[in-house]
């Protein structure tokens, strides 16, 4: 092409004439003209500042009059017969293979290529073609397979004595549902359409997808033990692949059930009973901790919402033999040990930090083996990558074979992060959501309070609500239980700044909400504890009745 010479590459895309997604090259002439040239299957237009299409129709028409072809012979290495290639018009020859395709009237529009080299290109004008050997039947039959791969439907109609009704798409499994779409028509004439992709994961995704696409109940997906239907061929398990077909199962999406289903057995099961926690109010109003559950707990800063965590973290621990994964993104992993090791030992942890001599080296052991031992720790500190650190919580559930994982905080995953704070922790929350759904794993999740400067100061013990949440109202939807904690940590009276009321403002599992009592600091155990309600502080610092 000496006459475009000087001209300059503009872009590559997608040529409209085959599958190719870059091979289509733009140029510009100069003087307002651009030429384009498709360096897979050949497709030249002369003239790209008239109508698009146009003229590319006129040079495919006049470049396609005849199609290369080669000769009906057999395939050894195939196990496919020349009668079998010959049904479908498909041909071999110099080392090439020749697929040919045509329009709905069963007209030759284009013929597949595929060299030596396993590339392909096409000639001809794709656009107009149906599915390939689709001109061989009728429809409003029993049953339509769709293959990946011509081959592949080949070798079905060969198994099956060429009297079975089968196709492929052009394409692949890249293209599969464009061109499930364009010929939907001729595919639910069938009772019955089932598509025998390629068994690895892109193949099977692919039939998922082009399932969707047809009415309900008409689409089957089979799954061969072997990649495809060549391979089944090859292998002489014709039977096997037949009986794949034959006994397909009907395509339903995730999460449809019909009613017949469903094991009266399983429904009547009792939910599980919860493990007790020491907090006798917000024990019975959640009648224990259980797994698979999202825990949600709040409180302002400092108020102690860490505190209460690991203290619920070490009793599930010690007490119910839980193996708990520890997420602690705002301290070492050395800090996060101490501090279990100084509840286990009624030790305030930051006497334990100042001087560790104060528990005897057994001490530390004891704990050590029964308590750090059966624990699984994310050794990272600040933000992370959502997607990573779901792997490391799926790791944690499925590897480690963690019971509960202790998160510290939602926040503090997206602090470091370039991003919309509520979009992503819509994100987080859905993953969450799946995960503990997915895996079974009881998660107990730190969330921080957006400011309240209408109300009470959260560290003057002012009453949250679910409002109060920090980013998103995923927070709160994609929770099962959400719990505050809240406490005066101005009082000028000690004992009362170190007394805590629990609230409940979302108990999905059983309803009850409100306050479900009190906890205090010891300040010389460093423990949070029980605290009755006839305790000598004045209740109404917590607005609540009595």
């Amino acid at each position: 092409m000496r006459e475009y010479e000087d001209s300059e590459l503009v872009e590559k895309t997608a040529c409209p004439n085959c599958p190719s997604s870059d091979a289509y090259a733009i140029y510009d002439d100069g003087g307002g003209k651009s030429h384009g040239y498709c360096f897979s299957c050949t497709t030249y237009v002369h003239d790209l500042t008239n109508d698009f299409d146009e003229p590319i129709q006129q040079t495919i028409q006049q470049k396609t009059t005849t199609f290369p072809s080669g000769e009906y012979q057999d395939i050894p290495v195939r196990k496919l017969f020349s009668k079998s290639l010959k049904k479908f018009r498909y041909t071999v020859g110099d080392g090439k293979h020749y697929a040919p395709y045509f329009d709905k009237h069963g007209t030759q529009v284009a013929v597949k290529v595929r060299g030596e080299n396993k590339e392909f290109y096409v000639v001809g004008d794709m656009k107009k073609a149906v599915l390939f050997g689709q001109q061989l039947w009728s429809g409003a039959a029993k049953r339509l397979v769709l293959f990946e791969g011509e081959l592949d439907c080949v070798s079905y109609g060969q198994a099956t004595n060429l009297t079975w009704e089968c196709v492929s798409v052009p394409s692949g499994a890249a293209g599969a549902a464009k061109a499930v779409r364009k010929n939907i028509e001729f595919i639910e004439s069938f009772d019955e359409a089932c598509f025998c992709f390629d068994n690895d994961e892109v193949g099977q995704a692919a039939a998922i997808e082009c399932a969707a696409l047809l009415r309900p109940g008409l689409a089957k997906i089979a799954k061969l033990p072997l990649k495809d239907a060549s391979d089944m061929l090859v292998s002489g398990r014709v039977e096997e692949l037949k009986t794949a077909i034959y006994t397909a199962k009907t395509y339903r999406p995730d999460g449809i059930v019909q009613g017949a289903e469903i094991d009266l057995a399983e429904v009547i099961k009792a939910t599980p009973k919860g493990l007790d926690i020491p907090y006798l109010e917000l024990n019975q109003a959640l009648r224990g901790f259980r797994k698979r559950e999202l825990y949600l707990l709040t409180a302002g800063s400092g108020v102690g919402k860490s505190t209460f965590a690991k203290e619920l973290g070490v009793h599930l621990a010690k007490e119910h033999g839980q193996r708990i994964g520890w997420v602690m993104l705002e301290e070492s992993l050395n800090k996060t040990v101490q501090s279990i090791v100084a509840i286990d030992n009624d030790v305030p942890v930051g006497d334990l930090m100042e001087d560790p001599l104060r528990l005897e080296e057994s001490e530390w052991r004891r704990t050590m083996y029964e308590i750090v031992e059966n624990c699984s720790f994310y050794d990272a500190w600040g933000s992370s990558e959502i997607d990573n650190l779901m792997q490391k919580l799926r790791y944690l559930a499925v590897g480690c074979e963690c019971d509960f994982i202790v998160l510290d905080h939602l926040s503090m995953v997206i602090s470091g992060l370039d991003v919309e704070e509520r979009k992503t922790l819509d994100m987080l929350m859905t993953k969450l959501r799946q995960f503990v759904e997915q895996t079974g794993v009881g998660v107990i999740a730190i969330s921080h309070l957006r400011r309240n400067n209408n109300k009470t100061s959260f560290n003057r013990a002012g009453e949250v609500d679910l409002n109060d949440l920090r980013g998103s109202a995923s927070l709160e939807q994609l929770s099962d239980v959400v719990l505050s904690v809240e406490r005066n940590m101005m009082e000028d009276d000690r004992e009362k700044a170190e007394v805590s009321q629990i609230r409940l403002l979302k108990n999905r599992p059983f309803g009850q909400t409100g306050p479900v009592g009190f906890v205090k600091y010891d300040r010389h155990t460093g423990r949070l504890k029980h605290y009755d309600n006839d305790m000598p502080v004045d209740v109404a610092d917590f607005d609540v009745p009595f």
